[in-house]
Parts: C-alpha cells; structure tokens; sequence
C-alpha cells in the first residue's frame, strides 16, 4: 500500500478546482442510502476516508455527530473550509487526521462509513480493517461501506478521463481482480490507484472472518461512456459499486 499517500494527496492537489469535487447535492442524495437502509441509524458517526469533507458534510445535515478520519493533512484543512463554507444544519464535524489501518481510536461508534475507496492492499489487509471498523461499531451499529464490482471495472479497460491537470487511464487486472487507476499529470508523472473489487460472494468470504454480516446490499449508479451519463439504480451486472449494510453477527459476543 505503499502507492496511497503519494496517490491521494496528488489527486487532491489536481482537483482542488474540479466543480464536481465539491458537489454539494450528489453527496446529500448519495447519504440518502443511510435512512433507506438503516430506520434508526443512531447519532454517532465515522467516516473513514473523510476525502473533501463533502459526505459528512451532508450526514451532519442528517443531524449525526460526525468524527471525519482522513489520512491526507491538506484534504483535512480543506474539509475545515468547507464546514466554514457551506455549514452544517443540525449536526456536528469533527476532523481527524490519520491513518484508519494504524490511529488509536477508541471510541465507538452507531454508524461507521467508508465510501469510494474500500479494496485498498490485500484481502488481509482487507479483513484487519474490517475487524477493526467492528471495533469502531456499538454492539446495535451498524457500519455501510461502497464496494467496487469487477463486472463494471472489467468493462472500462482504455477508457480515459481528462481533468485539466491531468488524464486519467482505467485498466483491469482481471487475474487478480483489481481496478488499475492512473493519473498522469502535465509533467510527466504517472500515479495509479489500485483497488480490489469484490462480487458479494467474495466479500461473504472476507467476512467469515470477522464478526460482521451483511444485512443489506443497495447497488450505486452505472456510467454511460456513450452519454456520459449516470444510470441510478442500476443492476449489479453494471453497476459501478453497491453499498453492503454490516451488523454484528447474531452469535457474536462482542
């Protein structure tokens, strides 16, 4: 995981002045998925890879007292600015700065998130997160996390995207099923995001290992290349992620 610091403070650099970044009203219907999937979702959340701060933004708006763990210091700062610019309605942001593999956090938590990034080193590095996002849950929470589908990542191999401080290549690492993701900049450097993607029945079985179980699944949007346009509600056959639901397994104890 060596490729993740480098990676996702470029990126944030690049898109410092992307207008889609900052998109207020895609985060507050994507955090919709909480009251559709959780009735009662508690008042206590933690985001995981708090990126700009524009998700937890929208859950404070849902009243929830939000701790936003990000592991970037410049993305950290620009979520301050943005709670100072768009302001919360109801609930409460509080940012941290770090690494959610490694910081000591002790608290607990009724809901934990963690949205457009899960699949980040290997299945193992995988089930410790997931041990410890049941750390983070109360015994009644719950935790929703965005899962990348191979079938989508497996049909974007050549397509490109162009930001105005860089191009962005997809590729698919169909033997190991991983969605390969490089940005190469104006001056030459090229950095690549490398995600896991994960079937529900692969993820079933990283849970296997841990206390946790899927209680609901809710697929995300499909990406039209032609229109280039989303699709809501798309099947899981071209959906770019779903959104797995996760509880404490009926026989743990903890």
């Amino acid at each position: 995981m060596d490729w993740v610091r480098s990676f996702y403070s470029q990126q944030y650099a690049a898109l410092a002045h992307e207008e889609a970044e900052a998109s207020a009203e895609y985060c507050t219907e994507k955090m919709s998925v909480i009251s559709r999937l959780i009735p009662n979702p508690g008042t206590t959340l933690l985001e995981l890879g708090a990126g700009n701060g524009m998700n937890a933004i929208a859950c404070a708006n849902l009243a929830f007292s939000v701790t936003a763990l990000e592991l970037i210091p410049e993305c950290c700062e620009r979520i301050k600015d943005y709670v100072k610019t768009y302001g919360t309605t109801r609930g409460s942001i509080r940012v941290v700065q770090g690494n959610f593999y490694e910081i000591g956090l002790t608290e607990q938590f009724d809901l934990v998130t963690y949205w457009d990034g899960f699949g980040i080193g290997s299945d193992d590095d995988q089930i410790r997160l997931l041990k410890r996002i049941s750390n983070w849950m109360e015994r009644d929470g719950r935790a929703l996390i965005e899962v990348y589908s191979p079938l989508y990542a497996s049909t974007t191999v050549g397509k490109k995207v162009r930001f105005k401080t860089c191009t962005r290549a997809y590729d698919f690492d169909a033997r190991n099923a991983r969605w390969l993701d490089t940005w190469t900049y104006k001056d030459g450097t090229a950095l690549t995001q490398s995600l896991r993607t994960y079937l529900p029945p692969d993820l079933q079985l990283l849970l296997r290992e841990t206390d946790l179980e899927i209680e609901h699944i809710e697929t995300r949007e499909a990406w039209d290349w032609e229109t280039e346009s989303l699709e809501k509600n798309a099947p899981l056959e071209s959906a770019i992620s779903y959104v797995v639901c996760l509880k404490k397994a009926t026989h743990s104890s903890n």
